[in-house]
């Protein structure tokens, strides 16, 4: 064998073997003459963004609705359940886009 492969991993620079993998496999994920296998990758970026935007969001919301909870003489009704009923729908999103 010969390049960056052969050697041992500690001669390796940090983060170069990554790369170059990216570059290999960049004609695959994101083909020049197909616009649907394109579509589907930026379909399936935006779903890992989202995903880990509601990893991100799902514990603070839950943190602001506890901190509601503490103090109920100036809390409404009707947010309690909204809030519980965002928090159930971010995990479910969590769980399912993950």
């Amino acid at each position: 064998m010969t390049g960056n492969m052969a050697r041992p991993a500690e001669q390796q620079s940090p983060g170069g073997l990554e790369w170059r993998a990216l570059r290999f496999l960049a004609p695959y994920l994101w083909p020049a003459h197909a616009p649907r296998t394109r579509a589907r990758v930026v379909v399936a970026l935006a779903l890992l963004a989202g995903a880990k935007l509601a990893t991100v969001c799902v514990p603070l919301v839950f943190r602001r609705m506890v901190d509601l909870f503490a103090s109920p003489d100036r809390l409404p009704l009707e947010l309690p359940f909204a809030l519980l009923a965002g928090y159930s729908y971010a995990d479910w999103l969590t769980r399912t886009l993950t």
